[in-house]
């Protein structure tokens, strides 16, 4: 099976609704999945999380719950002010190319990266 990691960047909330749904229908198909948070995308995922009435609440949490989140853009996240509510999720900081995720990581690792 493959193995994905969807880095979700805009501040859309339909940029991160679609990283969460292909993560979750990949995971369902067998594959392995993983949305990696990024830009703006940090400050949209927080509220997500934090706002019951927010429109990504629900699916966010089941993503969340399911393992599918894998991490956030540490210097991104300091910049939109989402630092501190992505850590209090659990989710790991990346900051391996000079703050930021480095996709190619995942590349050298076996992954196949989509940028949405």
């Amino acid at each position: 099976m493959a193995r994905y990691a969807l880095f979700a960047f805009r501040a859309d909330p339909a940029c991160l609704r679609h990283a969460l749904l292909y993560a979750k229908d990949f995971a369902s198909r067998g594959h392995t999945a993983t949305v990696i948070l990024e830009g703006p995308a940090t400050l949209t995922a927080a509220e997500a999380h934090e706002k019951p009435a927010h429109e990504l609440h629900k699916l966010y949490g089941s993503a969340l719950e399911a393992g599918l989140i894998g991490g956030f853009c540490l210097a991104c996240s300091k910049v939109s002010g989402a630092f501190e509510a992505l850590s209090g999720q659990g989710l790991p900081a990346l900051d391996e190319l000079l703050g930021h995720p480095s996709p190619a990581r995942f590349i050298d690792s076996g992954w196949e990266v989509l940028v949405l």
